[in-house]
């Protein structure tokens, strides 16, 4: 919320403002978290594979740590049902 003023009139208006970024993160998740995220539909291994081919999107964060975000998951699985 923006409040500006007036000084001669000496009111006082509020309006709204959209924030540039979301306030809700995208939750990172390892691999065992996110096959429990899938109800285990899919698992840690296939999601390894997907990643591999570039079917699903990852983080990668150094040389080893690989994280998946839910819109991720959630992109491919809309993706996949089509």
């Amino acid at each position: 919320m923006v409040v500006t003023s007036d000084r001669e009139s000496r009111r006082v208006t509020c309006r709204e403002v959209t924030p540039l970024v979301t306030t809700t993160p995208d939750p990172l998740l390892t691999f065992p978290q996110a096959a429990e995220y899938l109800q285990h539909a899919v698992s840690e291994r296939t999601l390894r594979r997907l990643v591999a081919r570039g079917d699903l999107q990852a983080l990668r964060i150094g040389d080893k740590l690989v994280r998946l975000r839910v819109s991720a998951l959630e992109n491919y699985l809309t993706r996949s049902e089509l």
